[in-house]
């Protein structure tokens, strides 16, 4: 048994296919055919990922992962956990990730598992600046260039294309994204958005063959402002600070930098600084200080006020009441910290903060 060799393209309507999909997991698991349900879930949070749709994978990744081990399928179980490492990626959850693609990669996983953990481990070694980035993803790539589907390509190759724009090579990343042009057909029109951004920014001008879906729709026009507001929506951070870096407003720029820095992008960090000084732009924000660095969580000072603050039960009013700045400068300060805690809301960053001793015990 192996796992589908590429991830599905996602169907021109969503309420035509959801359905169907959901009905072959119900109809695999109550028939007890199990390899079949394998797949099912394996199909069903693939789709659920090219719709960013994360609360139901949530859902279906740990009804999945528990039938799976339960009945002993361990390539799909490998093969679930590759997805779930993709979706947390997206989420900016990226100590979850290497969690996940370590676990992977202590067993014997095919190459699609071993592939997809590759890309996802890789990029988040690439986008923190860390050693490994290009070995894993050359190895990704080299097993996709073997299948010789162009999903998979294309997947490994943008991830490559990423780890040399990070490095500072763009002629690099620019024939890495020439190589995924080339192999994508009308059967990929789900990765011909995700390559038009990266055209957009390597070359200028995107070379997109079909009308993007949202929010690559949105990103590729321009509209900075509401492209960002899109993946904060959708819950992808990462995604929302490169939106911001494409522009080359001093503001927004300032503002990718506070992200990336939020979410331990150092490379990415790295990159929009030295935007800033090649455009001109005056007072460049310097990286994380000594004690951000020396935080346990990676917080400054001001997110570690405002998380003993959440530890009192305070909300975001009322915090900008007490430190006398703007709720929408607490909104800021939350979303960042939740990023670096990798949770999704305050109080899952209360507790694991309490875990570690942090935060004062509740009583």
């Amino acid at each position: 048994m192996t796992c589908t060799t590429r991830l599905p393209t996602p169907p021109t309507s969503a309420a035509r296919t959801g359905p169907h999909l959901h009905q072959a997991v119900r109809l695999a698991v109550a028939s007890g055919a199990q390899a079949e349900a394998g797949r099912a879930y394996f199909n069903l949070l693939a789709y659920c990922a090219t719709e960013f749709a994360y609360a139901e994978s949530e859902q279906y990744w740990l009804e999945g992962i528990a039938y799976c081990e339960e009945n002993e399928l361990t390539t799909w179980a490998r093969c679930l956990r590759g997805l779930r490492a993709i979706d947390l990626l997206d989420q900016g959850q990226w100590d979850e990730v290497i969690s996940i693609t370590d676990r992977v990669f202590a067993t014997r996983p095919g190459p699609v598992a071993l592939m997809v953990s590759q890309v996802t481990s890789g990029l988040v070694l690439a986008r923190r600046g860390r050693p490994g980035a290009f070995e894993l993803l050359s190895a990704a790539a080299g097993t996709a260039d073997g299948i010789g589907e162009a999903g998979w390509i294309a997947l490994t190759r943008r991830a490559c294309a990423e780890d040399r724009w990070l490095a500072g090579d763009d002629e690099g990343a620019r024939q890495e994204i020439d190589r995924v042009r080339a192999v994508l057909t009308s059967s990929e029109t789900d990765e011909d958005a995700p390559t038009a951004v990266w055209e957009r920014r390597l070359f200028g001008a995107s070379r997109a063959e079909f009308p993007a879906a949202e929010p690559w729709a949105t990103w590729l026009s321009g509209a900075v402002t509401d492209a960002v507001s899109r993946w904060d929506a959708l819950g992808c951070p990462y995604y929302a600070a490169l939106a911001l870096y494409d522009s080359d407003s001093d503001e927004h720029l300032r503002d990718a930098i506070s992200r990336f820095d939020a979410l331990g992008a150092e490379a990415a960090a790295r990159r929009g600084r030295q935007k800033m000084r090649d455009l001109g732009h005056r007072a460049v924000p310097t990286g994380a200080r000594p004690s951000t660095r020396k935080h346990p969580l990676g917080l400054t000072r001001r997110e570690n006020e405002v998380l003993l603050l959440l530890s009192e039960g305070l909300t975001n009013d009322e915090i900008a009441v007490k430190l006398v700045v703007s709720p929408r400068t607490v909104d800021h300060h939350v979303s960042a910290l939740l990023g670096k805690v990798g949770v999704p809301s305050r109080g899952a960053a209360v507790a694991q903060a309490r875990r570690l001793g942090l935060v004062p015990a509740t009583t």
